[in-house]
């Protein structure tokens, strides 16, 4: 009975190490349906660069909370980038480079323009409700 106890006593410390080894492997892999292959390729296909073009990459985890992303660095003949991919989705959470590429400025160009579209779209709004102010005041007048 004693030597029950005892190896009793031993398994569960035996237990214990194992249990959290085994909760920091799953919370380590939590936040992750990613692989870091995959999430350096959508960071090389938005800078628009081959692989063959990399001189210097770097991936890296990283986790706010049970947040996954990866934290990619890589270095081409004439930019340097660097982005943060969702882990789990794959989107583009940051991005930035050293010389902002064709792709960056077009984006930009876009924003450009949608901007002054909405203004003009305010604009003719504006210009639509003082036309019907003036109508209402008009018909006020002749009543």
């Amino acid at each position: 009975m004693r030597k029950m106890k005892k190896l009793a006593g031993y398994l569960l410390l035996l237990a214990i190490p194992v249990a959290i080894a085994a909760g920091l492997f799953i919370f380590n892999g939590s936040g992750y349906r990613l692989s870091e292959q995959d999430a350096a390729d959508i960071a090389y296909k938005n800078a628009g660069v081959k692989t063959s073009d990399i001189s210097q990459s770097t991936v890296s985890k990283a986790r706010s909370g049970l947040h996954g992303s990866y934290e990619i660095s890589f270095t081409t003949s004439d930019n340097h980038f660097e982005y943060t991919i969702d882990g789990q989705s794959g989107s583009i959470l940051k991005h930035k480079s050293d010389h902002p590429t064709t792709k960056d400025e077009d984006d930009a160009q876009k924003v450009k323009n949608l901007k002054t579209r909405l203004n003009l779209v305010k604009a003719r709004k504006r210009q639509l409700y003082q036309k019907r102010l003036r109508k209402q005041q008009l018909l006020t007048m002749l009543a």
